[in-house]
């Protein structure tokens, strides 16, 4: 990926273009942007932390079943993968406060029905993983970055490719 610039009038800068994908007219030939950089504030809403998004755990998780390591396929992601509360629901005064990214992990659809309401230590079925709480580049773009952007978010954060999920 290449850096380029923009029409430095309108304060926009392409800091990574895919080469690939190219957009084309009489008078101009330019590679997509793929991460753009503004001279001004753009303000990103906030992101809510509190609740918990199947997106999100399955971005975190690297939609992968944290009991038996089955991997889901890209298309079919809500159906073959479910969120399991890692100390049980009913264990809680209200369901509300046992979803919490620090208690839900993951599951396949067969893991979660043979774990079912128990604690891992009673079924023998421990988390690869320890479930926490994402960081807010993985709550605001979790599913939605492609590759590159991954990886410049990554660079950027300072995380290894492997231990980010975007």
């Amino acid at each position: 990926m290449a850096r380029a610039s923009l029409d430095p009038n309108l304060g926009v800068q392409a800091l990574l273009e895919n080469p690939d994908i190219r957009f084309r007219s009489r008078y101009l030939d330019l590679a997509m942007p793929v991460v753009l950089m503004t001279e001004s504030y753009v303000a990103i809403p906030a992101v809510n932390v509190q609740r918990v998004n199947r997106r999100v755990v399955f971005a975190r998780d690297r939609y992968r079943c944290q009991y038996c390591d089955f991997i889901a396929d890209s298309g079919s992601t809500m159906r073959q993968l479910t969120i399991d509360h890692v100390k049980p629901a009913r264990l809680f005064d209200h369901r509300s406060l046992a979803s919490t990214y620090d208690n839900v992990t993951t599951a396949c659809f067969h893991c979660n029905q043979r774990k079912a309401g128990r604690l891992p230590m009673e079924c023998g079925m421990m988390p690869r993983q320890t479930p926490k709480t994402p960081h807010y580049a993985q709550l605001r773009f979790a599913g939605r970055l492609n590759d590159q952007q991954r990886d410049y978010v990554a660079d950027y954060f300072g995380w290894a490719p492997n231990e980010v999920a975007l």
